[in-house]
């Protein structure tokens, strides 16, 4: 065992002076002492051109979502959405005479209001627009206010829709407008003849609210389902035709733990 790891040892030893020796024979090579005229040059992007390959639009930069700003205009509406795709407000929108807001006429489309006030021109004598008119299929929007107009929200011949955290102040006919087989969440109505009307089948519509509309709710189409939603002085504040389904309605004075269904999980409240 000792003569096998002398061996050994051996011959590392010659292994490391032979690489001594080898780095001894050859020179040290050192960089360019003198670099060219003008200076070291980048040798990567320039910051040009890399902003040239950001989508841009005339309303815009895209997310790669689209700004409506940058949407065309239509005949009877501001802005055109005939794509599908995924839109965003820039900015606050002042409506024009009669004119939609925000009209969709394409199914697949995603409409981000970003927070923003969208507000109606003033009466004009002509039926006004809605602030977001769509007949379409399978669109969401959400996220933003409606000031005036004819309709907030005009979706009455929409269906596999989401409206989802959008408010209506003062609109002429009425606020929300549903159509069928869509829902309605965390939205609120103020001010108008009436606030969030079902017109067509199968829509859902919970922890919604209508203040001050003389309607509150109105289910005029059917198989529709209301829930856990609030009006506040609405003089007719659900208006649910038959055929279809809500939770109990609870008419809210003084102390409710001990009005019947208040503590129901489903209950619609009036107060």
């Amino acid at each position: 065992m000792e003569k096998k790891n002398f061996d050994r040892r051996v011959l590392l030893a010659g292994v490391g002076g032979a690489l001594a020796g080898s780095m001894i024979a050859r020179p040290a090579l050192a960089g360019q002492l003198n670099p060219p005229p003008g200076g070291v040059q980048p040798t990567g992007r320039r910051n040009s051109s890399i902003a040239n390959m950001i989508a841009r639009t005339p309303g815009g930069i895209s997310e790669p979502r689209m700004p409506v700003q940058g949407q065309p205009s239509g005949a009877d509406c501001q802005y055109l959405i005939s794509s599908p795709g995924s839109y965003y407000l820039t900015d606050n929108i002042q409506g024009s005479g009669s004119l939609h807001g925000v009209k969709i006429t394409s199914p697949n489309v995603d409409l981000d209001l970003g927070g923003f006030h969208m507000t109606g021109a003033p009466p004009t004598g002509l039926p006004l627009g809605a602030a977001i008119s769509c007949d379409q299929q399978n669109v969401t929007v959400y996220n933003g206010t409606t000031i005036g107009w004819g309709r907030g929200v005009d979706f009455e011949h929409a269906s596999l829709f989401i409206v989802w955290d959008v408010t209506s102040i003062g609109a002429q006919e009425g606020g929300i407008f549903l159509g069928s087989r869509g829902q309605a969440y965390d939205s609120d109505c103020y001010s108008s003849p009436a606030g969030i009307v079902l017109m067509g089948t199968r829509t859902l519509v919970e922890e919604c609210g209508v203040w001050t509309c003389a309607s509150g709710f109105r289910a005029v189409g059917s198989q529709n389902l209301l829930l856990c939603n609030v009006a506040t002085e609405c003089p007719s504040p659900f208006e649910v035709g038959q055929g279809n389904a809500y939770g109990p309605i609870v008419f809210c004075t003084g102390d409710i733990g001990a009005i019947p269904n208040s503590g129901h999980p489903e209950a619609n409240y009036v107060y």
